[in-house]
């Protein structure tokens, strides 16, 4: 696990997570993408923006570009990697941007949450995947996570 990543407990259904933008791009080297606007002269994300999750099964396809999305979710919650929690998935993006991403790690039963960078113009599981924290959680309650449990400061 990366030096700076938390581990946070006791996460419920009326919990949000809130992530400073500004924080993760100094930790990550770079700036956090909105998938749909941000690569060349597009935007990056901003405190108070509004969360959209782009939804990948194990061996899917999504194109996140289109939909504006700023967190990629995996919805696999059988996976004890990130390249597992994709299955050969992956999400089509702006080439050379960083975004959040999540997927649930069985064995430990938590919600990992990292940032990922595309070389390409997708993001799947040989991308390398950087632990920002960890959420104890069960798969139901993964699943069940919705944008109003996350938010951007």
């Amino acid at each position: 696990m990366a030096s700076f990543a938390d581990t946070i407990t006791g996460f419920g259904s009326d919990d949000i997570l809130r992530f400073a933008a500004a924080d993760i791009d100094s930790d990550a080297g770079t700036t956090l993408a909105i998938s749909a606007t941000n690569g060349a002269g597009g935007a990056a994300i901003s405190a108070g923006a509004t969360v959209l999750f782009s939804n990948l099964a194990a061996g899917g396809a999504v194109n996140a570009a289109a939909a504006a999305a700023n967190v990629l979710r995996a919805t696999s919650t059988t996976a004890t990697t990130w390249s597992d929690a994709l299955n050969g998935g992956a999400w089509t993006v702006n080439a050379g941007n960083t975004f959040l991403a999540t997927w649930y790690d069985s064995v430990n039963g938590r919600m990992v949450v990292g940032t990922v960078t595309s070389a390409d113009a997708t993001v799947n599981g040989a991308d390398t995947f950087t632990i920002v924290a960890v959420v104890g959680m069960t798969a139901a309650e993964y699943s069940a996570m919705t944008i109003s449990q996350f938010g951007w400061i």
